[in-house]
């Protein structure tokens, strides 16, 4: 009886030690439970609560650490606390943003959840607009008055004494063609080779003239003074033409066709001509009657010889013939029977030479209402309208007036060639205007050194 007593209390004994304080080994490495609670829906720029929930923790403190982890970015505060608050996007589209939550304890285990809150987009009221005006066209917008459009209204602005008036910023749309070339209309069968328009200008402006279908067709542009006598002209064989006019007064601007038919639009604006380069302009210093250009390097000897489909019968056939021609492939040429200034405003018939024979929209341009044209511009002209020709063969490279050129005024003293800066700032152009003045004082203040070399 004593040795089973004994045995039942040692049992005992051994009962309480194994167990401890009465938590097992397994329960301390239970891990803890955290929620975020149910997924929300939120409207737009309402303020959004996430609070954590951990339970059955004994490790003591806590470290969060929270991530958005789809959704466009939002900001939020305390990432490291166990909530967050953020401002839900203005949305005009629902949208939905995720969030996790990772909970670590002093034990190193670890737990995570995540929340989905979906942004409802704003409601848009339904409203309705009226909108009610009159719509009218600028006043610089204008239209050419004799359109090929049948349907348009019609009024002739061919000559001077029928020309359109402008006001002094214009900007005009219209249309030109040779006989039974572009669109149906008013001017196939007959043609509409000239559009003149008057303007009546204060202060310094640039016409500029654009052709839309520069490929087809090729348009120039004339200028008139009050009296009717040419002042100049652009002939351009690409899109744009463009003339000064520097005082004030009244002008006649006068847009005809080279040849083919296209639309175009006529710009009076105060913008320098000289933003835009032209070679074939009637006031550029050049030799009247004269040309320069260069075969294409792919020109054989052959093609080049006097034969009657050879490229010096093309030239022949521009009116030019060659006077010079050097081992490299250039070439001078002249205008042939001499100055044509003499027989411009004479019918083709009673013209002499191949060189004599302008253009029949030109020759009308020169006897309409009166207009005219001086000794020196006739044969000038006629020298750019043969460049232009000569400019649409395929043998020759390129084709330009023989421009003149004359040397600027530079000092004598010898040392002047070391003097690099004088021509940097355009010095001996400026002295071709003037070399000073006695009465005039400079001042030029220079420290005379570069400390720092390159």
């Amino acid at each position: 009886m004593t040795a089973k007593i004994i045995c039942v209390v040692w049992g005992c004994i051994f009962l309480l030690c194994s167990c401890g304080d009465g938590h097992s080994d397994t329960e301390n490495e239970r891990l803890f439970s955290l929620s975020l609670g149910a997924d929300q829906i939120v409207n737009s720029s309402v303020l959004v609560t996430i609070a954590s929930r951990v339970s059955g923790d004994n490790a003591g403190s806590l470290e969060y650490q929270w991530a958005q982890v789809s959704g466009d970015a939002v900001s939020f505060q305390s990432e490291y606390e166990g909530q967050i608050q953020f401002y839900a996007p203005q949305v005009i589209v629902s949208g939905q943003y995720r969030f996790e939550l990772q909970v670590n304890d002093a034990d190193g285990a670890m737990v995570t959840d995540t929340i989905l809150i979906t942004v409802k987009a704003a409601a848009v009221p339904a409203v309705s607009h009226s909108l009610s005006g009159r719509i009218t066209k600028q006043q610089s917008f204008q239209v050419d008055s004799d359109v090929n459009d049948p349907g348009m209204p019609f009024t002739a602005n061919d000559t001077i004494l029928t020309a359109q008036s402008l006001s002094e910023m214009a900007n005009v749309a219209g249309y030109v063609n040779k006989a039974n070339t572009g669109e149906a209309g008013r001017s196939r069968a007959s043609g509409d080779a000239v559009d003149f328009y008057r303007l009546n200008i204060s202060a310094p402006v640039t016409v500029v003239l654009q052709t839309t279908d520069h490929l087809q067709a090729d348009i120039d542009l004339y200028l008139y003074d009050a009296g009717g006598e040419l002042l100049n002209a652009s002939t351009e064989t690409s899109a744009l033409e463009s003339l000064q006019l520097d005082v004030a007064g009244i002008y006649f601007v006068a847009v005809a066709v080279f040849k083919g038919a296209s639309s175009y639009q006529l710009q009076v604006s105060d913008i320098p001509a000289a933003n835009f380069a032209s070679s074939l302009r009637l006031s550029n210093d050049f030799v009247n009657g004269e040309a320069l250009s260069s075969y294409k390097s792919g020109v054989s000897a052959s093609s080049k010889a006097s034969s009657s489909n050879s490229a010096q019968e093309a030239i022949r056939r521009s009116g030019f013939a060659i006077r010079d021609s050097g081992g490299n492939g250039s070439l001078r040429l002249v205008l042939m029977d001499g100055s044509p200034v003499d027989d411009v405003n004479k019918p083709s018939t009673q013209r002499k030479g191949r060189s004599k024979e302008l253009p029949q929209t030109i020759a009308e341009m020169m006897t309409a209402s009166g207009t005219y044209i001086s000794s020196k511009m006739s044969g000038k002209l006629q020298t750019l309208l043969a460049i232009k020709k000569l400019r649409a063969l395929e043998s020759l490279a390129y084709v330009e007036p023989n421009f003149m050129r004359r040397p600027l005024l530079t000092p004598s003293d010898p040392y002047y060639s070391q003097q690099w800066n004088y021509p940097a700032i355009q010095l001996p152009a400026a002295w071709d205007l003037t070399t000073g003045d006695a009465a005039i004082v400079v001042a030029v203040l220079d420290t005379g050194i570069v400390r720092q070399h390159e």
